[in-house]
């Protein structure tokens, strides 16, 4: 054997080519990371607020808002509150260049009690961090379970309720 075909035939074997797929993987994770943290610290975006019946079908018990967090008439971050008889249900979806990257959900339960619900006590039972690129889900991060998860992939909906809520979002800023 030669040496040229030992060369190439390491680089292109089927470890290099994973190594090679999960360092871009890895940078657009980081590219993410880089994004998200970038528009959670500015401090000038402005912000839509929409009240519950202006963004879903139905009134849930503890109501809800949806926010637009924009930087000119740019859509950076959407954040969904929703109040439900148990808790409630926070979604942040995260942009870039008009393009869904990441969507962090949490569920919070209120604590049960020999008494009952007490409804002034939350503990955070699911969290789940959803990266996407090309409009397409890379990596997921789930802890907890919780109703809205049931361990059930999310991805489509995510991606569904984020378009949505950015066309809604959009319409509404001056």
């Amino acid at each position: 054997m030669s040496i040229r075909f030992l060369i190439l035939f390491f680089l292109f074997s089927p470890v290099n080519v994973h190594l090679l797929q999960a360092q871009t993987k890895q940078d657009k994770l980081n590219h993410i990371k880089q994004v998200f943290a970038k528009i959670n610290h500015d401090t000038s975006l402005t912000q839509v607020t929409l009240d519950t019946e202006q963004f879903l079908e139905y009134t849930p018990d503890g109501g809800g808002s949806l926010t637009g967090y924009f930087n000119n008439k740019t859509l950076l971050k959407i954040n969904e509150w929703v109040g439900l008889s148990y808790g409630i249900i926070e979604i942040e979806y995260y942009f870039d260049k008009s393009q869904l990257i990441f969507a962090y959900a949490r569920e919070k339960q209120f604590k049960l009690t020999d008494e009952g619900i007490d409804h002034t006590k939350l503990s955070l039972t699911f969290e789940g961090r959803y990266y996407f690129s090309n409009n397409k889900l890379i990596d997921t991060k789930r802890t907890g379970t919780g109703v809205w998860d049931i361990g059930q992939d999310k991805s489509a909906e995510l991606k569904e309720e984020a378009n949505k809520f950015r066309k809604l979002l959009l319409s509404r800023i001056k």
